[in-house]
C-alpha cells in the first residue's frame, strides 16, 4: 500500500464464510438425502464455474468447492447423530443406564415442581444399555437432572447414570435427551487440572458471595467462566 493511500477493506472471505455458515445452519435442521443432493449439486457447479473462462469463475468455483465439502461434513454427522442408538430409544421414550463423560460444567437452571434446583449437564455417552440389550456408542447428549446430586460434577468425570431417554430439540448434533432418575454412579475422580479448576471457580464464587447481587454473579462468568451465578 502507498504512503497515505486509504485502506482497503479486503472482502474476499465473506462469501466463503457465508457459504460455510449458511450451509451448516441449514444442514443441522435437513434430512441427511438432501444434505448429500446439496453437496453434489454444488460440487457440481463449481466444476463448471471452473470451466469458466473469467476471472470471477475462479472465486465462485472455490467457494462452491468449500460448500459442497462443509455440506457433506455436516450430512455425515447428522446421519450419524440420527442412527444413533441413542435416538432411536428416544423415540421410544425408553428407559435406559447410560455411560457418560461430563463435558461441561453443569448449568442451573430454574427451580422445577416442588421447587427443588434442575441442571443441565452437558455429556458424551460412551454406551447405552436398554430393554435388556447394549450399544457402545460416541454421542453428545444433554442431561437433565437434580442440582443436588448432579451439580458438582467436574468436565472430564466419568460416571453411569440411569433415567429415560427423550428426543433432542434439535438444530445442534446432540443425539437424544436423558431425564435422569437418581444420582450418577461416579467411576473415578476427574483428572487433577479439572479438580483444580474447580476448586479454583469454587473458591472465587464464595469470595464474591460479599458482593450485591448483580456483580456476585457477574465476576465468576467474567472470570473463570462460571455463569451458575447469573
Amino acid at each position: 500500500m502507498a504512503e497515505g493511500a486509504g485502506a482497503v477493506l479486503d472482502l474476499r472471505l465473506v462469501p466463503v464464510a457465508l457459504a460455510a455458515w449458511g450451509v451448516t445452519a441449514a444442514g443441522l435442521f435437513m434430512p441427511p438425502r438432501i444434505t448429500f443432493v446439496g453437496a453434489a449439486v454444488c460440487a457440481a457447479a463449481a466444476g463448471g464455474a471452473f470451466l469458466v473462462r473469467r476471472r470471477w469463475a475462479a472465486g465462485a468455483g472455490a467457494v462452491l468447492v468449500l460448500a459442497a465439502a462443509v455440506t457433506l461434513s455436516i450430512g455425515l454427522r447428522v446421519e450419524a447423530r440420527d442412527s444413533s442408538p441413542l435416538a432411536q430409544l428416544a423415540d421410544r421414550d425408553a428407559v435406559a443406564t447410560v455411560d457418560l463423560v461430563v463435558g461441561d460444567d453443569p448449568r442451573v437452571l430454574a427451580a422445577g415442581p416442588g421447587g427443588r434446583a434442575r441442571v443441565l449437564v452437558p455429556v458424551t455417552a460412551t454406551a447405552v444399555r436398554a430393554a435388556g440389550r447394549s450399544w457402545r456408542v460416541r454421542d453428545d447428549l444433554i442431561v437433565l437432572a437434580d442440582a443436588a446430586a448432579w451439580g458438582r460434577l467436574l468436565p472430564g468425570q466419568r460416571l453411569t447414570g440411569p433415567g429415560v431417554l427423550l428426543p433432542a430439540r434439535g438444530g445442534d448434533l446432540t443425539a437424544a435427551a436423558l431425564a435422569a432418575r437418581g444420582p450418577p454412579e461416579l467411576s473415578g475422580a476427574p483428572a487433577p487440572l479439572q479438580r483444580a479448576a474447580g476448586a479454583l471457580r469454587a473458591g472465587l464464587v464464595r469470595a464474591s458471595g460479599v458482593l450485591p447481587d448483580g456483580p456476585r454473579g457477574l465476576l465468576p462468568g467474567l472470570v473463570v467462566g462460571d455463569t451458575t451465578g447469573m
